[in-house]
């Protein structure tokens, strides 16, 4: 098992992607710390990983919030006692055009997918990797920014800044030991997406995929043990597409 005797941290990991990256890392042997704002959807995720014979602790707390960030952080801390995989995963995505894009729900949206990972990776890092000079985190980035799009202005941004963000903390902390990587989906049926996927849109985008489908949270679960393992030793500040060949 790749992960073995690691203590991952998985934001938003109650559904979709998050859950389907928690599931493989506690597969892989690794302890996951589960965090979702729903408790009961993080608490599912943790039933499921013991079920199969994992280990995991939920933790439920909102990314947007410094605050709620740290003690979280100090919580996992004490139950288990550090903390080796980061996996930023938190993130909503709103459909709504430019113009009809109020500040409170821009605001939202900026706040969970770039605050959210910057808040989680400066307490990691803070309280846990630099002392251990050692520590893999991983960013969920998307194809978004890299393509455009009508009615993701606001994911998109908040997407682009999540790419800066993980450059700038993978130079900043190399000396260390510690990676910063990220991997940007193409399109992903989840239960945020799904509603999209009506109609002939899915057969539209599914003719510009190489691949010819929509990508299932499973998809994402390798890239993301390969990043978080010794196998990616020798890589950070990359962007890792798993898109199924749409750019």
């Amino acid at each position: 098992m790749k992960l073995e005797g690691k203590i991952a941290m998985v934001t938003g990991a109650g559904g979709g992607m998050g859950r389907a990256i928690a599931m493989r890392y506690a597969q892989e042997g690794a302890t996951v710390a589960v965090n979702d704002i729903r408790s009961d959807h993080a608490e599912k995720t943790v039933e499921d990983i013991i079920s199969n014979g994992g280990k995991a602790k939920a933790f439920s707390a909102d990314v947007c919030s410094s605050a709620n960030v740290n003690s979280m952080v100090d919580d996992i801390l004490k139950a288990f006692g550090k903390i080796d995989i980061l996996f930023n995963n938190a993130g909503i995505l709103i459909f709504q055009r430019i113009i009809d894009m109020g500040d409170e729900m821009w605001d939202r949206v900026i706040k969970t997918n770039l605050y959210g990972s910057f808040y989680c990776t400066r307490a990691v890092l803070s309280k846990s990797m630099m002392d251990q000079k050692s520590g893999r985190i991983i960013f969920m980035a998307s194809v978004s920014p890299y393509v455009g799009g009508p009615m993701v202005a606001s994911y998109g941004a908040s997407k682009g800044g999540v790419v800066g963000l993980m450059r700038a903390t993978a130079k900043e902390v190399a000396y260390l030991g510690i990676t910063a990587n990220a991997i940007a989906p193409g399109y992903m049926v989840t239960d945020m997406t799904k509603s999209v996927y009506r109609g002939g849109t899915q057969k539209r985008l599914e003719e510009k995929i190489a691949l010819g489908r929509l990508g299932q949270p499973e998809d994402i679960s390798g890239a993301a043990v390969f990043l978080a393992s010794e196998d990616s030793s020798y890589i950070t500040s990359h962007v890792l597409f798993v898109d199924g060949g749409s750019i």
